[in-house]
């Protein structure tokens, strides 16, 4: 009998920690994405962009297969584009903002130290004259 009970002690702890971890995570994974975390809004932002090239192409075979109708089809596809528009116009943005953010700390930190700032030949972004490697897109600043 007082093993049955502990059996069954381990078993409801065990299934409530596999019914709240998922429930703490998801709330961390929040706070974090409140706090402006610009990777992670990247991130999820591609995944939105790629969800949604998804969704076009599959209601795209639907159609062809005969799934769908023209007209649904059309509305459908008028939605999935605007929201990819909108998903794209929001990367551009934040890639944009990150760009000239970091461009302008590394100009800022070249002409702190009293020297020239540089830009990489390839992406154009700034680099200090003692860089070798471009930071942001690994290209060789100088040959030889």
């Amino acid at each position: 009998m007082e093993f049955t009970n502990i059996l069954f002690i381990l078993i409801t702890l065990i299934a409530s920690a596999i019914i709240v971890l998922p429930i703490i995570q998801g709330r961390s994974q929040k706070h974090q994405r409140a706090a402006g975390s610009t990777k992670t809004l990247a991130n999820d932002l591609e995944d939105q962009k790629h969800t949604l090239y998804t969704s076009i192409k599959e209601i795209e075979f639907d159609f062809k297969m005969g799934k769908l109708s023209e007209e649904d089809f059309e509305e459908l596809r008028t939605t999935y584009k605007n929201d990819a528009v909108a998903v794209l116009k929001r990367i551009d943005q934040i890639k944009k903002t990150t760009t000239n953010h970091l461009a302008s700390g590394k100009t800022q930190k070249a002409v702190g130290k009293g020297k020239k700032a540089k830009f990489c030949w390839q992406c154009g972004s700034a680099v200090t004259e003692t860089d070798k490697f471009c930071e942001d897109c690994g290209k060789a600043l100088s040959e030889g």
